[in-house]
């Protein structure tokens, strides 16, 4: 019985949303106006979840600040990074990084 009240239930379900006009897929992303207004670079794949595990692994707050920040040198932002990619390198936000690096850049890896 639970079973049957189970199927149905997901069926109405999934015929409703079958019909909804927007779903929300979860993106962290800006709007394209703002997002190419931007001066980005590198830092910007490695700046949303990565910047936690960048600090779990022992990137200074200060060096973490200039490194998610618009602008800058890269050549410098790369130096306070590198230390680190290879301490977060394998965990599920730098591997969705590197998904759009090779998406995006054609790039497998940066280091």
């Amino acid at each position: 019985m639970y079973s049957n009240q189970f199927d149905s239930a997901y069926k109405q379900l999934m015929e409703y949303m079958e019909n909804m006009k927007i779903v929300d897929t979860h993106e962290h992303l800006p709007a394209e106006e703002e997002r190419v207004a931007r001066n980005t670079d590198f830092s910007l794949l490695f700046s949303h979840y990565c910047s936690n595990d960048l600090q779990t692994a022992g990137m200074p707050q200060s060096s973490l600040n200039a490194f998610v920040a618009d602008g800058g040198d890269v050549k410098e932002k790369w130096e306070m990074f590198e230390p680190y990619y290879h301490l977060i390198h394998d965990g599920s936000y730098a591997h969705a990084a590197r998904i759009g690096m090779k998406r995006f850049y054609g790039m497998d890896d940066i280091a």
